[in-house]
């Protein structure tokens, strides 16, 4: 049972550390941060209480608490993917966008015997 409290205050541990560095060395958005550092503090948390998921199996009825862990993790990294698959696709749709307003530009200063790079030199 100790190496379980060990291993995973360790893997909280070493998630808290990770996330700050990415954060700090601006490879991570603070946004998206949060939800990974609250990922480290629940592993930390039930490394230090293992008697934690045990309560919370016994309040919600499961009769094998570390399944009730297993599968509320699954289900939360379930609603992480689906958010992360609603923002690509959100920035896939602005891109066509940016795309096809940059066409219609390029098309306008080719009609007016303009290139970009000639409209790009009269601006600066």
């Amino acid at each position: 049972m100790n190496s379980l409290i060990l291993t995973s205050t360790a893997i909280g541990v070493t998630l808290c550390a990770v996330i700050v560095f990415l954060v700090r060395r601006d490879h991570l958005q603070i946004r998206r941060a949060l939800f990974w550092l609250l990922i480290a503090a629940g592993a930390l948390l039930f490394g230090l209480f293992p008697q934690l998921s045990d309560w919370l199996a016994q309040r919600t009825g499961v009769a094998y608490p570390p399944m009730l862990v297993a599968v509320a993790a699954l289900a939360i990294f379930a609603v992480k993917l689906l958010l992360v698959d609603m923002s690509n696709t959100r920035m896939e749709h602005d891109l066509r966008r940016l795309n096809q307003r940059l066409a219609l530009y390029e098309a306008m200063l080719e009609s007016t015997g303009r290139s970009v790079t000639d409209s790009a030199v009269e601006r600066s």
